[in-house]
């Protein structure tokens, strides 16, 4: 089989429908389905097409929600959808959401994924654009990486964010919600998939009350295993899996008006990465070598022929093995405590990760670029919430406090043009984050506007940093900035089943320290944060084609963003490559989006989306720096597409078990320190469903193209 080829060989689990029967695990588990009250209380009908579709419920505002209800563009994936699509990596969660791109962190590999939306993307070395929130806590992606089992939903959030919880951002925000623990029921499931290289994946769960009524525990877990697929003769093959998680959650509920969860998972992935395959050398790499002994440009040249003829899929070194490890453990506690109409909350949230992730960029048994990074981040954070109704329930409001403590250290390690004198550096980085926030919703049906809502909502962050950098900045480098976000909309249910609004919103993402690289001059060691402010109309709407119920959210936005946070390159005095983070860029993100579900039969449900990404950098302004020259000239970025960008995207009428997406990827800056290597590589890589592609070559010496497999999967 040429390509990658999964079939589901098992899947059972405990389900009564229309209370008749059930279908039993081995262990013959047998229980009734728990109900969540509030989220069916708050998805009552609206509209007769209702009955056809159902309703989804949004938890966006920090309220239970119908979807089509709420004033925001925002994608829900229930449970059912993710397991009906397939959904088990981070990475396919954007071939069911519009304007979502989700790549490896180029130095970090497949186990961290990096989240895009809207074209507003991360650049290497700065904090996430889009956060990620697993129960309610935010978190680096690296603890995210494989928590896509067991969850209730996953939300997707356009847009900037941070009036309502968690951190301020400029991109979006991505909810991941797990199950819950059932404090009345037994129940359970398991689930396995097998397929070429060797894959298999075993997937469960189990709750037991222990309690009934008051305590539940429910406990899950996924392991993952494929050989890889890119051989290596003297080491071990590239693009394997092999990881595994775990997950516990405790719900007690001590009185109806409070609940507790207590949330903890582990992760561990001890994989490699997918090698980049020297196909041509030429330059530096054919200068450098023979400096650290005689003879070096000659074997270098020497294992080139030898990859030309082993191909694109096998390569032949034993210098690095392209490590991509990830440990990382993440728990969580959220108590909640209603009076009346009044909800008092509190989220507590700490996770811990260590990862090491090499690259070998050539992947010859030599090392013209080779670099090993290992990192490891310590997270605390505290949220607390007051939210409530007021006036006869025409006042819905929230207001909070949310402090974070984020400490990363690094010990990268790289081997340039030599095999004898590595350079290392070692960096520390400590962020604090301490903001108040608020927002309200009035219904201005008591003074004649019937349907019309008008919402406004502030945020202020105080940011607090400090780095420091051995042998270069051993004196930390500090800074703190104050900033305010804030969000205003109006919106009119013209009918039960049609809503329009306009909403406007502005965040930002804090600055930074350009750390990972010694030899930064002063001048390039601090970034400043990143604004975005936009303006989105949309409309929601439900309605029958004959006896067909149809749903259909459009959204149009515009944005301005400003200081672009951007990775660069420069040359600084002896030294050749200087990597770091500039401020320089001003651009407009816009475009449409239109998801569309509907129901011609019974059992046939059948959903699509569409979007144009139109963004654009309208400037491109790199800074003037003494003695240093950029690898890109200033302003060859202006009007261009931002990095991250899908351009015309279409998702395919998906029914259970089947998708498709068309997508086009213009390619970004990504200067890196290794661009002083002169090589064209090939790098081997799975279709974009289980491998992301690289959006564009790595220095501008490096060329990626494709050697792509197709991959099917058949559910049973």
């Amino acid at each position: 089989m040429s390509g990658e080829e999964k079939v589901s060989i098992f899947s059972a689990r405990n389900i009564v429908r229309n209370g008749s029967g059930a279908i039993a695990m081995a262990s013959a588990l047998a229980a009734t389905p728990a109900l969540a009250q509030s989220a069916q209380a708050a998805a009552q009908s609206s509209g007769p097409n209702q009955e056809g579709l159902g309703d989804i419920v949004v938890t966006a505002r920090r309220t239970a929600e119908n979807l089509q209800r709420v004033p925001v563009a925002a994608s829900v994936l229930t449970s059912a959808t993710l397991e009906r699509q397939r959904v088990n990596t981070a990475a396919d969660l954007q071939y069911n959401v519009p304007n979502l791109v989700i790549v490896p962190e180029p130095l970090a590999g497949s186990s961290t994924p990096i989240f895009n939306i809207r074209g507003i993307g991360q650049a290497l070395g700065t904090d996430n654009t889009v956060v990620n929130y697993f129960a309610d806590v935010p978190l680096d992606s690296r603890v995210i990486a494989a928590g896509i089992y067991d969850l209730a939903s996953v939300q997707v959030l356009r847009g900037p964010q941070g009036t309502l919880f968690g951190k301020n951002s400029t991109g979006g925000a991505v909810l991941f919600t797990p199950h819950a623990a059932s404090t009345t029921n037994v129940e359970g499931f398991l689930s396995g998939s097998v397929g070429n290289y060797s894959f298999y994946q075993l997937t469960g769960a189990v709750n037991v009350p222990l309690v009934k009524d008051v305590l539940g525990l429910r406990v899950s877990g996924q392991i993952t295993r494929q050989k890889g697929f890119v051989r290596n003769l003297s080491g071990p093959d590239g693009a394997d899996k092999h990881y595994e998680g775990a997950r516990a959650v405790l719900t007690f509920t001590p009185a109806e008006n409070i609940k507790n969860d207590l949330v903890v998972s582990y992760f561990n992935a001890d994989q490699h990465n997918n090698p980049a395959i020297a196909v041509a050398l030429g330059g530096a790499a054919l200068i450098y070598p023979d400096f650290f002994g005689a003879g070096n440009v000659a074997l270098v040249q020497s294992q080139l022929a030898k990859q030309q003829q082993l191909g694109v899929r096998t390569i032949d070194q034993s210098f690095d093995a392209n490590p991509d490890k990830n440990e990382s453990v993440f728990a969580s506690n959220t108590t909640s405590i209603t009076f009346g109409d009044v909800t008092l909350k509190n989220i507590v949230g700490y996770a811990f990760s260590s990862t090491r992730n090499g690259m070998n960029q050539a992947n010859l048994d030599y090392p013209l670029v080779d670099s090993v990074f290992n990192r490891r981040l310590k997270q605390f954070s505290d949220e607390i919430q007051l939210s409530g109704e007021s006036f006869n329930h025409s006042l819905k409001w929230i207001v909070g406090g949310f402090y974070s403590y984020q400490r990363q250290s690094y010990l990268n390690t790289y081997y340039l043009f030599n095999p004898f004198f590595p350079n290392t550096a070692q960096s520390l980085d400590v962020f604090r984050s301490r903001a108040i926030f608020g927002q309200a919703t009035l219904d201005l049906g008591a003074v004649g506007l019937s349907g019309v809502r008008l919402t406004g909502g502030m945020r202020y962050t105080w940011d607090s940093r400090a780095g420091s950098q051995l042998p270069a900045v051993p004196t930390p480098l500090t800074f703190r900035k104050g900033a305010t976000s804030w969000t205003v909309g109006l919106d009119y249910q013209v009918t039960p089943d049609v809503l329009v609004y306009v909403t406007s919103r502005h965040s930002y993402k804090a600055g930074g320290f350009n750390l990972l690289d010694p030899s930064t001059p002063a001048d390039l060691r601090v970034y400043k944060p990143e604004t975005l402010t936009d303006v989105e109309v949309g409309a929601k709407a439900q309605f029958d084609v004959g006896t067909m119920p149809v749903r259909a959210n459009l959204a149009a936005y515009r944005g301005w963003y400003k200081d672009i946070h951007t990775f660069t390159a420069a040359t600084c005095g002896a030294t050749p490559t200087v990597a770091s983070v500039v401020s320089a860029g001003k651009g407009s993100p816009k475009g449409i989006e239109l998801e569309m579900q509907a129901r011609p039969t019974r059992n046939l449900d059948v959903s699509a989306f569409y979007n144009r990404a139109l963004g654009r950098y309208n400037s491109f302004i790199l800074p003037t720096i003494s003695g240093c020259s950029f690898a890109a000239p200033s302003g060859f970025l202006t009007g261009q597409n931002f990095g991250n960008l899908i351009k015309d995207t279409a998702g395919a009428p998906s029914t259970t078990g089947s998708r498709s997406r068309t997508m086009v990827k213009p390619c970004h800056l990504l200067a890196m320190f290794t661009s002083a290597v002169a090589a064209k590589a090939i790098r081997s890589r799975r279709s974009p469903r289980h491998y992301p592609r690289t959006l564009c070559s790595m220095p501008a010496s490096i060329t990626s193209t494709s050697a792509e497999e197709t991959s099917t999967r058949v559910s049973m």
